[in-house]
């Protein structure tokens, strides 16, 4: 919960705290994240941008959003390093 707060606070931010969408239930998502965070200090994120279903024929993306999400990743890890230009 105090990695999500800290992510939450850096992304808010970057985009406001409006632009942030807190999932309320868990999805089924098949990758070994869970492992990772048995071991240190974790939080799961999705980064919003698509245009169309994801895992489609016709999938599309925002890529403006990439550069957000860098955005974010940065200024999420320079304040947990405590070495924040913000």
């Amino acid at each position: 919960e105090a990695m999500t707060e800290r992510f939450i606070s850096a992304a808010a931010e970057v985009i406001g705290r409006e632009g942030i969408i807190i999932q309320q239930k868990p999805d089924m998502i098949g990758d070994d994240f869970s492992y990772f965070a048995e071991l240190v200090p974790s939080c799961y994120v999705k980064l919003g941008g698509a245009r169309s279903s994801l895992h489609s024929s016709d999938f599309d993306v925002d890529e403006g959003s990439i550069a957000i999400g860098v955005e974010i990743m940065c200024k999420f890890a320079l304040d947990f390093l405590g070495a924040s230009p913000y």
